[in-house]
């Protein structure tokens, strides 16, 4: 039997840009996920009402076992979801690195969140097999390095004979130059360049939650009116809107201050 296992990083469902609002890309998600057709996945940065999206719809006849990697299991999260009608979940174990593990929310000194790896049990044609879902430190090699050296730790002592698969996000640059066949797909002389972030805006006459916007140049610097809360955004304070009189412009539009000639 050729099992076919998958990765995803559905990103969290608080991303504050318009472009990654999740109910505006689940379906593309879904989508993407039936066109892959994997028997398990390993699916990073999961919140609760994504899981709950996924399970009624593509994801439906998954068995699916990981945890939210807050104090409470709760927030984004990872999952493995596999097919039932191929593969039989035994049992699964979530794990904090750090010096922890079993403390639900401890994290690796210095880290700003807590990361965590699920250990799934399956059996697939009465083959033992341990699958390995992990999502590693964003910001440092050094933290990432003390995740795996944890990791091969915790599969040398739950493997016991077993088959392991280990995936997830690891936060690293791949060890593969794939410039090369990108610019072999986009043709002869075309040279691949990163998209350009733009400011993304609410739709004319959005509602009120849906305006709470954050506009990010390039640079990642935050814009005059948007800031952070206990949320993840913060809504523009009131007063003058910064587009007001002013002819071509649009809702919730930046324009920048014009300096006057001196008199």
């Amino acid at each position: 039997m050729t099992l076919r296992i998958a990765s995803y990083n559905i990103r969290t469902a608080r991303a504050p840009d318009r472009r990654s609002f999740w109910w505006g890309r689940r379906g593309a998600l879904a989508r993407a996920i039936a066109a892959v057709d994997a028997d398990v996945w390993g699916l990073q940065e999961v919140f609760a009402l994504q899981r709950r999206y996924l399970e009624a719809d593509v994801l439906g006849g998954h068995a699916w076992v990981g945890s939210g990697r807050t104090r409470s299991r709760a927030g984004e999260g990872l999952f493995v979801a596999a097919r039932r009608e191929r593969v039989a979940v035994e049992g699964g174990d979530v794990r904090w690195f750090g010096a922890a593990p079993d403390r639900p929310g401890s994290k690796l000194p210095g880290a700003g969140f807590p990361r965590i790896a699920v250990l799934a049990s399956l059996l697939v044609d009465d083959r033992a097999l341990l699958l390995v879902d992990v999502h590693l430190d964003e910001r440092s090699s050094e933290r990432r390095a003390a995740s795996v050296r944890q990791l091969a730790t915790w599969v040398g002592e739950e493997a016991a004979g077993r088959s392991v698969a280990v995936l997830g996000d690891f936060n690293e640059e791949p060890l593969v130059d794939l410039r090369p066949a990108a610019r072999a797909r986009a043709g002869p002389g075309a040279r691949p360049r990163p998209r350009r972030l733009q400011p993304q805006l609410p739709p004319r006459g959005a509602p009120p939650d849906r305006q709470r916007v954050a506009l990010a140049g390039r640079s990642g610097r935050r814009r005059p009116g948007v800031g952070r809360g206990g949320d993840g955004l913060r809504p523009r304070p009131r007063g003058r809107r910064p587009d007001a009189g002013l002819s071509g412009s649009r809702p919730g539009q930046v324009v920048p201050r014009r300096s006057r000639a001196p008199s």
